[in-house]
């Protein structure tokens, strides 16, 4: 996880600052946006302004944190260049 974050990040489990959500079949689903998914987000939008081809307006990131049944954790990450 460390390839979007400084080495020396400190990010504790800490709770949902935010939770996106919506409605499927008359649910309501909730996703909450954590500190460590704000701190890798921040670190890919660094890491792709150092490159000039994604240096203009117009750009969408997001990322997906996974914690695997046997505690492992990984994410996916999604750039748009609009």
């Amino acid at each position: 996880m460390l390839d979007f974050m400084e080495s020396n990040a400190q990010i504790n489990n800490s709770p949902a600052t935010y939770y996106y959500q919506g409605y499927s079949d008359g649910r309501l689903l909730q996703l909450p946006r954590t500190l460590e998914a704000e701190a890798i987000a921040i670190g890919l939008m660094q890491q792709l302004e150092t490159n000039p081809i994604y240096s203009r307006e117009g750009k969408m990131y997001g990322i997906l944190l996974v914690k695997l049944p046997n505690g492992e954790k990984g994410y996916s990450k999604l750039f748009l260049d609009c």
